[in-house]
């Protein structure tokens, strides 16, 4: 099977500028330390420690120690829902995320969260209206565009986005938003045409330039997309999105040991953000490195379970090697999260098909078939011809 090529993960910039930095994973408590005694950083290094050793239940034992004296400590918090939803306990997950925003109800990453637990349970109107709260600090348009579709309105919620952007023409987040709608829709030289308007309007915005980038690279317009990601990177050395996004760049064009440079260091000022683990992957990947790929995948998808390119590329790695009960989970589980992705469903269709089993390949290749990438559905119809589906 041929490599597929997947758009690396995006991660919102502006809120974290002021974000404190968590301590990389290497330098976990001492093991002797008890929960109560660590301050916040320290109990969430500690979780990352046994997520990174593969021990899911005493990251998850660990936090609940800690937040049983310190229940107000909104990160910790949020990483034991995550690691409640990663283990499949989402009452637990959700209850720990709406006890963050009882205290702290802007909390856009919170609401993010729990957007993405809801649209999974397909309560769309209750995730809808979690990732309208998140806005504009988390990157929620194309999430929205998918539950919108999945609703049925779809061309009212853009012909809203597309309004307001008419009556504030000067908006910089209304022309962001806007062109990550156009992203969404895969209307890329559109998008791109938005995000250049934006940062012409705002030279210092962060966001823009990340998405300038981004769609830059999308267009496969590498040397524009360096020039948005490295100015952003001037303005702000240590912003995670644009250091994940420079270190994609430089693997689409080859240049293996910047790309290494690029994403540890981002990987290592947000040990808990998902990107640059699972760009670590592709990395060990394309160097033929396949199980240290697959723990890279892991470990992105322990930060955050709610990263379909971790299951993507993951599922993807155990199907290139013939693990095909495994690809199946990764995969399937990665639907739950986003029943509508094409490139789910090509990899999981492409699973069936090694095994013979052409029924359940065939209606997974159509499946994809209504995917709103052109790239996606042209892989759906060569499968489909190759196992006499068309």
């Amino acid at each position: 099977m041929r490599k597929i090529v997947f758009r690396f993960g995006r991660q919102r910039v502006g809120a974290l500028l002021a974000a404190w930095l968590l301590v990389p994973v290497c330098a976990a408590a001492a093991p002797g330390a008890t929960p109560a005694a660590l301050g916040s950083r320290a109990a969430i290094a500690q979780a990352l420690h046994r997520i990174a050793a593969d021990d899911l239940p005493s990251a998850i034992s660990g936090l609940q120690a800690y937040l049983a004296s310190h229940p107000d400590e909104v990160r910790a918090s949020r990483l034991l829902g995550d690691l409640e939803f990663r283990a499949g306990h989402l009452r637990k997950a959700e209850s720990l995320y709406q006890a963050i925003l009882a205290q702290s109800p802007d909390d856009s990453a919170t609401h993010a969260r729990l957007g993405a637990l809801y649209a999974v349970e397909n309560r769309v109107d209750a995730a809808i209206t979690q990732y309208d709260a998140s806005l504009p600090q988390s990157d929620a348009i194309g999430d929205l565009v998918a539950l919108h579709e999945r609703k049925g309105d779809l061309p009212a919620f853009a012909a809203g986005l597309r309004f307001h952007s008419h009556l504030h023409p000067h908006n910089v987040i209304a022309l962001v938003q806007l062109g990550e709608l156009d992203a969404a829709l895969h209307h890329k030289r559109a998008a791109v045409l938005l995000f250049h308007r934006a940062v012409s309007l705002a030279p210092t915005y962060l966001p823009a330039l990340n998405d300038l980038g981004t769609a830059e690279m999308d267009q496969h317009h590498y040397s524009r997309a360096r020039s948005a990601l490295t100015q952003c990177l001037a303005l702000a050395p240590h912003a995670y999105a644009c250091l994940d996004n420079l270190g994609a760049l430089e693997l689409q064009r080859g240049q293996l040991g910047s790309a290494q440079s690029t994403l540890t260091l981002a990987w290592s000022l947000r040990p808990d953000f998902p990107q640059a683990l699972i760009n670590l992957g592709y990395l060990a990947d394309v160097r033929g490195r396949w199980h240290r790929a697959v723990s890279w995948y892991r470990r992105g998808l322990q930060m955050s379970p709610y990263e379909r390119e971790g299951y993507i590329d993951l599922g993807l790695e155990y199907e290139q090697h013939a693990r095909y009960k495994r690809a199946q989970a990764v995969l399937l589980k990665g639907l739950t999260l986003a029943p509508h992705d094409g490139r789910l469903h090509i990899v999981l269709g492409q699973t069936y098909a090694d095994q013979g089993l052409t029924a359940l390949a065939r209606l997974q290749f159509q499946a994809a078939l209504d995917s709103r990438d052109a790239g996606v559905r042209g892989y759906a119809k060569e499968h489909l011809a190759a196992i006499g589906g068309l």
